[in-house]
């Protein structure tokens, strides 16, 4: 995507994850800023800065994840939502969050840039309770090259449908293809009628079955493969699995 370029959530590239907007609006810190999600506020001593209400989900989303990377996609997805925006939109609200925060990209102690990948909050954050920082982080993934697809507890649901939780724009894939129940640590995978079909390690699913770390799941007939993780979804965990196979589309 070229800078100044429109970006449409749901839809970027082949493959998107439908967001969840975060229920945090109790304040709590991020370094010795007070944020105030309610009040679209932070202050520090006798310092109080306005934000934009974008901006401070952006700074919201990252405090949940502080120390996780949150690719610009994601970002997209969650804050923006259906929205048609520019690729410049985002790189702006954290331009002014920085300048809010007094922070600097060259040398930065809240916001990370890690170059070709998102954004990462290094800040201590205190005040977000267990609850609140656990409640949408997810323990099960999808992961594709490079690309991480988290899978929220319930029903996850695959196709080419505009309601799919993970959206493959293919007409090779039905518009509810298959479905992924997270339950817990549990994880079960059921093609749902499709035309082409699903496949997990080569077999066809004929009947729900239960996933395992590193299996590989393809929709459809050589349309989109995925590796199945469950535990933390960090860097290493990404490019550990992503090695165990080139996956991608034909």
């Amino acid at each position: 995507m070229q800078p100044g370029e429109l970006h449409r959530c749901y839809t970027a590239g082949k493959m998107s994850r439908m967001p969840e907007s975060s229920a945090v609006q109790s304040p709590f810190r991020v370094g010795d800023w007070l944020v105030e999600p309610d009040l679209n506020r932070v202050s520090r001593g006798g310092t109080s800065v306005q934000l934009e209400i974008r901006m401070m989900q952006v700074l919201v989303y990252l405090a949940e994840r502080a120390g996780v990377v949150v690719s610009r996609r994601e970002l997209f997805d969650v804050v923006w939502a259906t929205e048609f925006v520019s690729d410049n939109a985002l790189t702006h609200a954290v331009t002014e969050i920085r300048k809010a925060l007094g922070d600097s990209a060259r040398n930065p102690t809240y916001i990370e840039t890690v170059q070709r990948r998102g954004y990462r909050l290094i800040a201590a954050v205190k005040g977000l309770e267990p609850e609140d920082r656990g409640a949408r982080q997810v323990a099960c993934w999808l992961i594709s090259g490079s690309s991480a697809f988290p899978l929220r507890a319930g029903e996850n649901v695959i196709g080419r449908g505009m309601d799919a939780d993970i959206r493959i724009e293919s007409p090779k894939v039905s518009r509810h293809h298959a479905r992924i129940v997270v339950d817990g640590g549990r994880a079960v995978l059921e093609d749902l009628g499709s035309t082409n079909g699903t496949s997990v390690n080569g077999a066809r699913v004929e009947s729900p079955r239960v996933l395992l770390h590193g299996d590989e799941i393809k929709i459809g007939h050589h349309v989109q493969a995925f590796r199945f993780a469950c535990n933390s979804p960090d860097a290493e965990t990404v490019a550990s699995v992503a090695r165990a196979s080139s996956l991608g589309s034909d």
